[in-house]
């Protein structure tokens, strides 16, 4: 993870971003929450932000995203070499805006095996190891 503290902006002589650690407490607590979420998994696909689409080759995109997706960024994360632990696609909406639809290629996750959705996502200034799970 990249702590957004002394972080180089690309801009036109613009300084240094430095954040303060209370302003990602919310990110912080979510990522020690669920650290097997996130240790040892790799990006494997990006879409939206301008984010280079995959270092591996698809035939297709093993997701979409639809409706008002400017400003959303999403992830798909595994651990190499594994069939069995979870498939995880982190969503990063920065505009906060119109809602969207994340539409996944179930054929290209476990083969076409049924998968199992949980949304988790981080409280908003909360604690370290918080989690808000607003659907199950």
């Amino acid at each position: 993870m990249i702590v957004p503290w002394d972080v180089w902006q690309k801009n036109d002589g613009g300084s240094r971003y430095f954040g303060k650690a209370a302003e990602y407490a919310d990110i912080y607590g979510f990522v020690r929450a669920i650290p097997e979420l996130f240790d040892g998994y790799e990006a494997v696909f990006c879409r939206g932000g301008g984010i280079p689409t995959s270092t591996y080759e698809f035939k297709r995109s093993p997701i979409v995203l639809q409706g008002g997706h400017d400003g959303v960024v999403a992830v798909v994360r595994t651990k190499p070499k594994s069939e069995t632990d979870p498939v995880v696609i982190h969503l990063i909406d920065w505009n906060e805006g119109d809602p969207f639809r994340l539409i996944i290629d179930q054929n290209q996750f476990f083969h076409g095996s049924n998968i199992v959705i949980d949304l988790l996502s981080p409280l908003e200034r909360a604690g370290p190891g918080i989690l808000d799970h607003p659907l199950k």
